[in-house]
């Protein structure tokens, strides 16, 4: 089943679990306003964040890092989103986004982890319901249903205390017949 996003965050067809690109403009235009209300709030709230996380117990296990290529059929993925799901509850979630050669690297603690990846690709163009729209994108996604779900991935890995962990993710478009 294809699935995907328009620009204005609606699913276009049934069964979408893509991450909506509706914010991305604005982000774009509060980070280019220097000293307006919103860049203080968004950096009082990622500071108190980090702060707050760091506090938290179990928090200090030991970081480390993790990694490696995500391709699909063995080509590199550029913009995937890859997401590290700690089995335990103390852990601290991780989040990363691959380069234009699919090569990731994210620090995590040294637990276990299930890995998720999104990642999605343009495959035309429609008129925007919104009036006075104009066209926009249309998106599906590349990355087949079992590695975007937490539960299903068979993706996992417990990185090695106090070195980097490689892991390749090599994942296909098809199931193996």
């Amino acid at each position: 089943m294809m699935t995907g996003m328009m620009r204005s965050g609606r699913p276009h067809t049934a069964g979408s679990q893509m991450i909506g690109r509706s914010l991305g403009p604005r982000l774009a235009a509060a980070r280019r306003a220097p000293g307006s209300c919103r860049e203080s709030a968004v950096c009082c709230l990622v500071a108190g964040i980090v702060f707050g996380v760091s506090m938290l117990p179990g928090c200090a296990a030991k970081s480390t890092g993790v990694n490696g290529v995500v391709t699909v059929d063995g080509k590199p993925i550029e913009k995937a989103i890859i997401q590290f799901l700690p089995e335990r509850r103390d852990a601290p979630t991780a989040v990363t986004v691959s380069d234009k050669d699919g090569r990731y690297d994210v620090a995590v603690s040294s637990v276990p982890y299930r890995i998720t990846i999104t990642a999605e690709r343009v495959v035309g163009q429609k008129k925007d319901d919104l009036p006075g729209g104009g066209m926009i994108d249309v998106y599906e996604s590349i990355v087949p249903v079992a590695y975007t779900d937490a539960a299903k991935t068979p993706l996992t890995v417990t990185p090695a205390e106090g070195r980097s962990t490689t892991v390749d993710l090599d994942i296909k478009s098809a199931p193996a017949k």
